[in-house]
């Protein structure tokens, strides 16, 4: 007996576009979302890729600037709360790719976070945006906390000083103008 094939093809086709249809329709998450699952997710991995979704979202300049401003304001809260490094560092890098001045104290904050990995994006984002070496603050992200610790005041005297200097607020009003 001979199946008659083209019988059943607008029902393939109708089901695939219905599957489609349904799939292009959900909503990605919002900012908010992302960050109460990178704060709350059962996994540190899915609590990472919360915080590296939630990055794109505040870095992906087809959005509208509302809800760009909406996930960079999230990435700095879920900075400040969570509990996970591979979070705060995903949260830090985000920061740090949108240029987050305002984010500075969060920066220096971290340079005495006890997880290297934490310190790490620290310090890489810090001499970035200051345009400085740690190092030549005495800073090294692997010493000892009571080692860092002077060298950390030293850096947050420096930003004390540069953060409201011409020079800068010329840097950051050219930044606000390219976002």
């Amino acid at each position: 007996m001979r199946r008659n094939r083209t019988a059943r093809s607008p029902i393939v086709v109708f089901g695939l576009v219905v599957l489609l249809a349904l799939v292009g329709c959900q909503q990605p998450p919002s900012p908010d979302e992302l960050a109460q699952e990178a704060l709350e997710a059962a996994t540190a991995g899915e609590q990472e890729l919360a915080a590296v979704k939630l990055a794109e979202v505040a870095n992906d300049n087809q959005l509208q600037p509302q809800l760009r401003q909406q996930a960079k304001q999230c990435l700095q809260r879920v900075l400040k709360e969570s509990r996970s490094p591979q979070v705060r560092a995903a949260c830090i890098q985000g920061l740090s790719s949108l240029w987050d001045y305002d984010s500075m104290p969060a920066f220096l904050d971290a340079l005495g976070d006890e997880s290297d990995l934490v310190r790490g994006r620290a310090v890489v984002t810090i001499e970035r945006m200051m345009s400085v070496s740690l190092a030549g603050f005495g800073y090294r992200y692997d010493d000892p906390s009571a080692k860092r610790a002077p060298a950390i005041e030293r850096v947050r005297k420096e930003w004390d000083t540069t953060r409201d200097s011409p020079i800068m607020k010329k840097w950051r009003e050219r930044l606000k103008e390219k976002s």
